[in-house]
């Protein structure tokens, strides 16, 4: 089943300066992931689920090793899932963390 994705401008800028290499895995991830399609890919589980703890709320994409991080919601055209983070593995979730527990997402609407 299709979703409907909105990709925040800050994530769009962190892939725009990403190696051409990486780029082209976090197109094809978030492509799936509009789709419907990662039930397709042969480890799915680690491709797609929903954090814990602070970051409940969220759910990940994993592309290599970039994590791209949405919330599901909804808007005036119904349910969106807004991939609003993104960032390599080993930082993305202390940095997102913070910015949970700074209430900072505010400013996104989250």
């Amino acid at each position: 089943m299709a979703h409907r994705v909105l990709i925040e401008k800050p994530v769009v800028e962190f892939i725009g300066s990403l190696p051409p290499e990486t780029r082209r895995l976090v197109r094809d991830a978030l492509h799936r992931f509009a789709a419907g399609d990662w039930h397709s890919t042969r480890d799915w589980p680690a491709f797609h689920h929903h954090l814990e703890g602070k970051l409940a709320r969220f759910g990940r994409i994993r592309a290599g090793r970039i994590r791209l991080v949405y919330v599901e919601a909804n808007d005036q055209d119904g349910p969106v899932k807004r991939v609003f983070y993104a960032g390599w593995r080993g930082s993305v979730y202390d940095a997102l963390e913070q910015l949970v527990v700074s209430d900072a997402l505010r400013e996104l609407g989250l």
